[in-house]
């Protein structure tokens, strides 16, 4: 079993610091004390998301974890292709630079590892079928 944290990109990371901290401030500003704790509850809501975010590769399940909200389990010999992908849709992944995995012929996730190149070899080791579509040559070894 190998666990992969997900990359914590600031594209998506700074403006929500950004909008939760002008709410934090102007809140403490005007001494409103419910609105410090909703926003302080929604700071540790993003937090707890951030850090939670993992992949967990065994010898035979991809298990995508996200908060207590979001958990998929994927079966890695019907992981058909992987390709690396920036986009903002919704995803369980904390980065715009993603790896979008397709697998059971119609059904497709978007996941942001931190070390891309370790999971996406760890994960043509387990199922060499894969397809990889890379943009970047030199990062498979």
């Amino acid at each position: 079993m190998r666990k992969f944290n997900a990359g914590i990109g600031l594209e998506l990371l700074l403006p929500v610091a950004f909008l939760t901290g002008y709410f934090l401030f102007n809140a403490v500003a005007a001494s409103e004390w419910a609105g410090l704790l909703i926003i302080s509850l929604v700071i540790a809501f993003l937090v707890y998301i951030y850090l939670s975010t993992n992949y967990i590769l065994t010898s035979k399940f991809l298990k995508i974890k996200c908060g207590i909200f979001y958990q998929r389990l994927i079966r890695i010999d019907k992981i058909e292709a992987i390709k690396e992908v920036t986009d903002f849709l919704s995803a369980p992944a904390t980065s715009v630079r993603r790896i979008e995995i397709k697998y059971n012929a119609t059904e497709s996730v978007a996941i942001s590892p931190k070390d891309k190149t370790r999971f996406i070899n760890t994960l043509l080791y387990l199922n060499p079928g894969i397809q990889f579509k890379n943009n970047n040559q030199s990062m498979i070894a």
